[in-house]
């Protein structure tokens, strides 16, 4: 493969190994990357115009790979048409030219030596085979990668969150008549880890800890610090509430600073 695949800042190394045991693979994955290199596809099946097609060829946007029988006429291979399907969806978006084929370059490099698209390829069999939901991911300047949804958000973590449009490749896949996997969400979330993530973002708590027992969440306990209320009120809301742990009030010359409210919750697995 060429140097530039190590430029993906989105890829995780989970997807590094994926993609080198994809092409390392002698037997299904080749069987995958036959089927979808077989150049067996003409204009028809783009359903795209000649005039539209000429257009876009000139641009330079069109697969590099698009030959042309002694006819004249192209050909085409599924992944070829499958970055057509992207081209429609770009414009329909409003993208310029220009930008497109910034967006090409990032996102579906030829090998001519092996007439082969390989990152763009991977990724494609990746949402054909798998739950992964795979997306072409364009940024404001044109710059473009191919990721999952958890490859996104993980990029969001260390790079933080950025505008970007998301065109995905199952949904072009269903529309080819692929059949392909419902894809599955990033993370199910158990009552439990629910209640634990409310407390982290919900609540204007100062301390979460909690307690586990065979990886499963037993208690939740919270800490929060409230310097406006009268403590009286909160041990009224808490009584109402039900709220099982401890209220302490801290005083200064004889007036209320701040009230600490520590809730527990505890959770019974049957």
């Amino acid at each position: 493969m060429s140097e530039k695949e190590n430029k993906f800042t989105i890829r995780d190394e989970r997807a590094e190994e994926g993609f080198l045991e994809y092409w390392a693979d002698k037997g299904d994955f080749k069987k995958f990357s036959d089927f979808v290199n077989k150049r067996d596809k003409t204009i028809s099946d783009v359903g795209i115009s000649y005039r539209k097609m000429n257009h876009w060829e000139e641009a330079g946007i069109l697969p590099d790979g698009v030959t042309r029988e002694g006819d004249g006429w192209r050909k085409f291979n599924k992944i070829e048409l499958i970055w057509i399907h992207i081209l429609v969806r770009l414009r329909m978006f409003g993208l310029p030219l220009p930008l497109i084929l910034k967006t090409k370059e990032g996102v579906i490099e030829w090998e001519k030596e092996k007439d082969i698209y390989p990152v763009f390829e991977f990724y494609i069999v990746r949402a054909w085979i798998n739950a992964d939901d795979i997306y072409v991911v364009v940024f404001p300047d044109g710059t473009a990668e191919m990721a999952s949804t958890e490859e996104i958000e993980k990029s969001k973590m260390f790079y933080g969150s950025k505008d970007m449009l998301l065109i995905s490749i199952k949904s072009i896949l269903s529309k080819m008549g692929f059949n392909t996997k419902n894809p599955s969400r990033l993370v199910d979330l158990n009552r439990e880890e629910k209640e634990l993530l409310f407390s982290i973002r919900g609540e204007n708590n100062s301390e979460v800890k909690i307690k586990l027992s065979d990886n499963l969440i037993k208690e939740i306990e919270s800490t929060e610090n409230i310097s406006d209320t009268p403590s009286h009120k909160i041990l009224s809301d808490s009584k109402e509430k039900r709220i099982y742990g401890e209220v302490i009030t801290k005083f200064e010359d004889g007036e209320q600073k701040v009230v600490k409210i520590t809730k527990k919750q505890k959770f019974n697995r049957k």
